[in-house]
């Protein structure tokens, strides 16, 4: 390196502005009005980008760089802490978590223990795997990527040793851009990746690291030529409010990262910048640069925040199982106490971490040598493999459970439902589509189809019965994630739009005149609780993706759906969506068996049902036709009660719930076959229907 990178001292306001960043990611998983919280991830990034080029350039400036150094370093910062907290996760995982959680939570604590848990997300993340806000470790998304940040870009400095300041400024430059433009071209096209992987967020990481390389002033003589102080004064007050309002005014629909993550990359940036001031006259011999904190440093250096700054990584680290795990036993929306519950315990857990883990690892006062070190974590980690890789493996570990526990456990398989699956989106086209009832013939054709997603799957074998019930012959067309209105898509599954077209040939073709369409329907024109936007419809990619335009597409192309179908003659029944439940039915279920209660438990509140179906339901209810019927579940499921039923303990351990959302085909059975048998009775002769069978008793297991 040409020109000497000058010191930089501890920074007291960086510490302040960590604080600000886990207060805010905090705040906003707690509900406590930080709409946009989130943005704190990113203020960390720019930090991190910040401190780890300052420190690598000073250490190549000084001839001393080492990347096994470097990368031990990192170990004894970050291994120690992550490895206690995912320990516990594991072990209360193991306690409290139900078969298909605890399989899950297995799988996510691989990809941690690999560095790749961001990818692993970013690939896997299903709306229909459960609420976000009950996995435990969904937050070492972020871990990861500072820490596959840490690999890659010491080697680029490496590479790079020779380079001139300008230089190296001119490629961190370009590497920021292409990263910037790629976080936006997968914005529209794979938002999920973009919210998750590393080539999108680097330029956060990037912009950090160009302040390093940004002159702070110039020196001349025994002259001193600084920025002005009320410049000073303005930009970091400027960039503080500008912080502060993304926490408030950004919230969970707006598009990120992309353009709208600049606001608050660039505020920190700024607040670090413009903060420090040249070398004096004092210092210019040794190159130290001074800091020269304005009234927002000095607010920023107070003690209490610079304490939570120095916690705030274990406070990350620990506060998301914490509000997890409190969420699972308690319902989505903690009550104040518990809310405070969550933040006490949070702190505690952090201020533990920090003082007997943290910092007696990173100043090698345990597993003083590196040998030892990288010996005694490899061992650690890899038991931490085995432990998840057996949870994973053996389906969660049902048998930890009792017998009666069990009993209900096994309602809740979904093996009925995976029957009907599709299969291929060709399935249609080649006429493939798993049957329904009677058996079609060319004297009898197919009367009726069922088409939707996985919550069509869930109550296909209903269907199934009741059209052998009523001698009447259909199909079943259903694909995960894909609603039923032609001319719309997700982000990515563009193969949904061909699908839904190959599925009205196949009416066509088969001169089907009765169609049930069924959907998760609120799924597709709401923000999901992970502030993911990768589940809106659209039929535009190049128009915006919010919850209104989502809402307006559904309401154009379920007109159009419809207009079609009575164009060919056909009958559209709609079943309108079922509770979804604020907490995990079956760990409700679970819990009430466990301490032996005698009161079957309930769910949702109906008022809360219609509130969060109010907009779906008035997009569903505004197509008047005589061919266009609506069946709604909700009487069904409230029974003259002002909470859901979710299934039956004591002589028969039943859940009618999989999930929050999707019903078992026992919830099927008991809640959903009066409403359908009222559809499946139009579909034959008045004169046939005196001499159906009353059917035997059904085994729902």
């Amino acid at each position: 390196m040409s020109t000497v990178t000058p010191k930089r001292p501890y920074r007291h306001d960086i510490d302040g502005l960590r604080a600000v960043a886990v207060l805010s990611v905090l705040f906003f998983h707690l509900d406590l009005g930080f709409s946009g919280g989130y943005v704190g991830v990113d203020v960390f990034f720019v930090i991190s980008g910040y401190l780890i080029t300052g420190l690598i350039l000073k250490a190549q400036s000084e001839d001393r760089f080492s990347l096994k150094q470097f990368w031990c370093r990192r170990i004894r910062r970050l291994v120690p802490a992550v490895t206690a907290m995912l320990l516990v996760v594991l072990l209360l995982g193991f306690i409290y978590l139900l078969p298909a959680d605890l399989d899950k939570l297995g799988e996510t604590a691989i990809a941690q223990l690999l560095l790749v848990s961001n990818v692993y997300f970013a690939s896997s993340f299903d709306y229909f795997a459960g609420p976000a806000e009950l996995r435990p470790l969904l937050h070492t998304w972020s871990l990861a990527v500072e820490e596959q940040f840490y690999l890659l870009f010491p080697l680029l400095l490496v590479f790079c040793r020779r380079f001139t300041k300008r230089k190296l400024a001119i490629t961190f430059g370009l590497l920021a851009i292409a990263s910037f433009v790629l976080s936006m071209w997968c914005l529209d096209k794979y938002p999920t990746a973009a919210f998750f992987i590393l080539p999108t967020r680097a330029w956060e990481l990037l912009l950090g690291a160009l302040l390093v390389l940004v002159p702070v002033g110039m020196h001349s003589g025994n002259q001193q030529t600084t920025r002005h102080p009320f410049r000073n004064e303005l930009i970091s007050t400027l960039a503080a409010i500008a912080l502060v309002i993304t926490f408030f005014w950004y919230d969970q629909s707006t598009p990120f990262p992309g353009p709208t993550a600049l606001l608050p990359c660039l505020a920190t940036a700024l607040l670090i910048y413009f903060n420090i001031r040249q070398p004096n006259h004092a210092t210019a011999a040794t190159g130290e640069l001074v800091a020269d904190r304005t009234a927002v440093g000095n607010l920023l250096s107070l003690k209490p925040l610079t304490y939570i700054g120095r916690i705030s990584y274990s406070l990350y680290l620990w506060h998301w199982p914490i509000i997890v795990f409190l969420k699972y036993e308690n319902g989505l929306q903690l009550s104040t106490r518990l809310t405070v519950i969550a933040l006490a315990t949070s702190f505690l857990a952090a201020a533990v971490s920090y003082h007997w883990i943290e910092t007696p690892f990173r100043l090698g006062r345990i597993l003083k040598t590196r040998r030892r070190l990288i010996i005694r974590t490899s061992l650690v980690s890899f038991l931490l493999l085995v432990i998840s890789i057996i949870y994973s493996e053996n389906g969660g570990l049902a048998n930890r459970w009792p017998d009666d526990v069990q009993l209900l456990l096994k309602t809740t398989d979904n093996h009925v439902a995976r029957q009907y699956s599709s299969g291929s989106y060709t399935a249609a086209k080649e006429d493939k589509l798993p049957s329904l009832g009677v058996k079609p013939s060319t004297t009898q054709p197919a009367t009726f189809l069922l088409w939707g997603d996985s919550h069509a799957a869930s109550i296909a074998e209903t269907c199934n019965r009741l059209a052998n019930k009523y001698g009447v012959s259909g199909y079943v067309a259903t694909h995960a994630r894909t609603i039923p209105i032609l001319g719309v898509h997700r982000p990515r599954h563009f193969e949904s739009i061909a699908w839904n077209n190959d599925v009205l040939d196949f009416l066509k073709r088969h001169q089907i005149k009765t169609v049930l369409l069924a959907s998760r329907w609120a799924g597709n024109i709401e923000v999901h609780t992970s502030g993911l936007t990768s589940f809106l419809i659209t039929d535009d990619p190049r128009a915006p993706r919010t919850p209104a335009t989502a809402q307006q597409v559904l309401q154009r192309n379920l007109k159009t759906t419809v207009t079609k179908l009575e164009q060919m003659g056909v009958q559209v029944w709609v079943l309108q969506q079922v509770p979804l439940q604020t907490s995990n039915p079956i760990h409700t279920l679970v819990t009430a068996i466990k301490i032996g209660s005698t009161e079957v438990p309930r769910g949702v509140a109906l008022s809360q049902h219609r509130e969060r179906q109010k907009n779906v339901n008035r997009i569903l209810g505004s197509i008047e036709s005589e061919n266009y019927h609506l069946l709604d579940p909700t009487d069904y499921f409230y029974d003259d009660s002002e909470t859901a039923n979710i299934g039956s303990i004591g002589e028969r351990n039943v859940s009618y719930f999989r999930d929050s959302n999707h019903v078992t085909f026992a919830g099927s059975e008991a809640i959903l076959r009066p409403l359908l048998d009222t559809m499946f009775q139009t579909m034959v002769p008045p004169k046939s229907r005196v001499n159906i069978a009353i059917e035997p008793a059904i085994d729902v297991r």
